[in-house]
């Protein structure tokens, strides 16, 4: 058997009462994330949560807006505030290194996102940036 990569992030679940945000591990292969998102096709995207400068990888479901009932986990907000796009069903938060693999964050970029969740009405976002 072989030895699987695991890299530690942040995984955003989305909820009828909000995101749950919490600390994950995963495993890095293609099948490790389509079933830590329960999905089929994934994304990655660079961006950065709010009240920090870095740069994260958001691992997300590529198809998600076609399920039934999709619920936003992720929200960006512009300069202003202003909820610009929203990212639905789970999202994993990672980051890579220099050559392009996902690695693991360490202890203060996992406390730095899962503080980025904001209240957007009644419900709970996590906030990010371009």
């Amino acid at each position: 058997m072989e030895n699987k990569k695991i890299v530690i992030g942040v995984l955003a679940t989305p909820t009828p009462n909000g995101t749950k945000v919490e600390r994950a591990e995963f495993t890095d292969t293609l099948d490790g994330w389509h079933e830590a998102l329960g999905c089929d096709c994934i994304d990655i995207q660079d961006r950065r949560v709010l009240g920090s400068a870095k740069h994260f990888d958001f691992v997300l479901d590529d198809e998600g807006l076609y399920k039934p009932m999709p619920m936003p986990s992720c929200v960006t907000v512009n300069a202003s505030g202003l909820i610009i796009e929203h990212f639905v069903g789970k999202v994993a938060v990672v980051r890579h290194d220099r050559n392009g693999n996902l690695v693991s964050l360490t202890e203060d970029e996992v406390a730095a996102v899962m503080s980025s969740v904001r209240r957007a009405g009644a419900l709970k976002f996590l906030a990010i940036r371009l």
